[in-house]
């Protein structure tokens, strides 16, 4: 699953807190099956707060920048 972020804003924790929240609520409402999501994408074009990037790393993202 990917997830891309294109702003002029800063992606803060509350964003990161959101989005796994939003990745809860796909699971819960059976949208998808967790064992179909082999990996996790997080493509940010804009600033990222650091504990952000850590919350989402800790929950199975890999987070890359998008020049």
């Amino acid at each position: 699953m990917v997830f891309v972020y294109r702003a002029k804003t800063r992606f803060l924790s509350k964003d990161a807190l959101f989005l796994e929240k939003l990745l809860e609520q796909i699971f819960e409402e059976k949208l998808l099956i967790e064992s179909q999501i082999s990996e996790k994408y997080f493509i940010y074009k804009a600033a990222l707060c650091s504990k952000a990037k850590k919350f989402l790393e800790e929950k199975g993202f890999k987070v890359y920048a998008l020049m």
